[in-house]
């Protein structure tokens, strides 16, 4: 007798949907094709949201944004900062450590390395990713020390794609 969950039923339902392959690659030609909802925080995306990614028993797939918000869901906050890092933040490999969360987190933007020894960033993403990313930039990566750290809100973008760093 072949006896599997609920649980383990949604997820298979998920993953043999062709659209999941677009929601677990972000896949940026797919947006406008359709926008996926995560259960369990009643938010919606488009296929290259930048959201973490979603446990696939927990994904429903909607025909458009209008369909989802029928359906009772909102869609994520988008926000931006502009971080302003003083203290040990240059020379400890900082630039690459936020590129790296921020791939993480599915952050756009970049980051640079100011003549006054500090760090600059430029982030867009949603609004959860972007606290999480904030996060690990105030710890910095070992052999860093930041000590200050100055946050202005942006207006957010879509003109950036992905986060680099900048010389």
């Amino acid at each position: 007798m072949n006896m599997t969950t609920k649980t383990e039923r949604l997820a298979a339902a998920t993953l043999s949907d062709p659209r999941w392959a677009d929601v677990a690659q972000r896949n940026r030609a797919a947006d406008g094709k359709f926008v996926y909802s995560v259960r369990t925080t009643g938010v919606y995306c488009r296929p290259s949201c930048a959201a973490r990614p979603a446990r696939p028993e927990n994904v429903r797939f909607h025909a458009s944004p209008a369909h989802a918000e029928r359906a009772g869901l909102i869609a994520p906050e988008r926000v931006a900062r502009r971080l302003l890092l003083g203290g040990r933040v240059q020379g400890v490999g900082f630039r690459f450590f936020a590129r790296d969360a921020a791939a993480r987190e599915g952050i756009n933007g970049w980051v640079r390395n100011l003549a006054d020894g500090s760090v600059e960033i430029e982030a867009h993403g949603d609004y959860e990713a972007l606290i999480r990313f904030e996060r690990a930039i105030r710890r910095g990566p070992a052999g860093a020390r930041v000590e200050d750290v100055l946050v202005d809100p942006s207006p957010p973008s879509e003109r950036h794609h992905g986060f680099r760093i900048e010389p």
